[in-house]
């Protein structure tokens, strides 16, 4: 199975579209809890990692780029990413990374200027990344929900 490559993602999340892989070798997984009742999300912090729990898992993931001087990205992660309905979706449906981009190349290469910002992928076991959704700037929990149903349906469809 071609795993996929950190060139892929950025090129994919670039410019939103479908891209093909080549083979790498991931670095070795990361620990990350798989409690899904949590009342906190669990982030995946390595790209590498997240992104082949998310071929393993056969789930989109979620990525959301912030850094700790942000108040908008601190307002985000009290209001809208403690919410459980919000907890739980990202639990059960997704991969969850979080990328500071003050310390993260992938937010350099992709030139990330505002924050916080969100991009939802699917990685394809042949090494295929898809974008499914990309937001910039806060949103409230409704508009959370209503965003990640619809990179979950936008998933659904490009599987069908």
């Amino acid at each position: 199975m071609n795993k996929v490559t950190f060139f892929a993602m950025l090129i994919a999340l670039t410019f939103s579209c479908t891209m093909a892989s080549t083979q790498m070798t991931f670095a070795a997984p990361e620990k990350v809890a798989t409690n899904v009742s949590s009342k906190t999300i669990l982030w995946h912090y390595n790209l590498d990692a997240a992104a082949a729990r998310a071929v393993e898992q056969k789930k989109p993931m979620f990525i959301f780029f912030f850094n700790h001087y942000c108040e908008w990205c601190e307002k985000m992660k009290k209001e809208t990413l403690s919410n459980q309905d919000i907890v739980n979706v990202l639990n059960t449906k997704f991969v969850p990374l979080q990328v500071d981009i003050d310390t993260s190349d992938l937010a350099k290469d992709l030139d990330i200027k505002s924050i916080p910002t969100m991009v939802v992928i699917s990685v394809a076991p042949n090494g295929k990344v898809s974008t499914l959704g990309y937001k910039v700037g806060f949103m409230k929990s409704d508009e959370m929900l209503s965003f990640l149903n619809a990179c979950l349906n936008m998933c659904l469809v490009s599987k069908g």
